[in-house]
């Protein structure tokens, strides 16, 4: 009998997720945890629409995060994706604070993405 090849079956699926980290929100003095937020470093070529809408229907909209992100690791900005449940927006600035921690800035160029069934739809105005 064949030994099968570690590429054949059996072979790990990868997704974008499979390396978050989560952090917690605090409050203003840092004394209570308030939530938490899921963050994803990796280049922004791996964003594709294929890539954010396995993201997100398996792990935005069944976790339990205030809200997740993507940073880019080739983005010198804090630019990134940004995602709650029922919408997704892509391109978008974070600020990261003296502690470490990331909010979102008013958006300006970004692509809004709505879930619509089993997909994301990318949403223009």
């Amino acid at each position: 009998m064949k030994e099968k090849e570690p590429d054949e079956e059996g072979r790990l699926e990868h997704h974008i997720y499979d390396s978050a980290v989560i952090r917690d929100i605090l409050s203003d003095s840092r004394a209570k945890k308030l939530g938490e937020y899921s963050i994803i470093y990796i280049s922004s070529i791996e964003t594709t629409v294929e890539n954010l809408t396995d993201w997100y229907f398996h792990y935005v909209k069944v976790n339990p995060y205030n809200w997740c992100m993507i940073l880019y690791t080739d983005s010198g900005e804090n630019k990134g994706v940004y995602s709650i449940r029922g919408i997704v927006v892509k391109d978008v600035i974070f600020e990261q604070d003296e502690y470490g921690d990331y909010t979102l800035l008013e958006p300006s160029t970004e692509t809004l993405y709505l879930p619509e069934n089993d997909t994301l739809m990318e949403y223009i105005d």
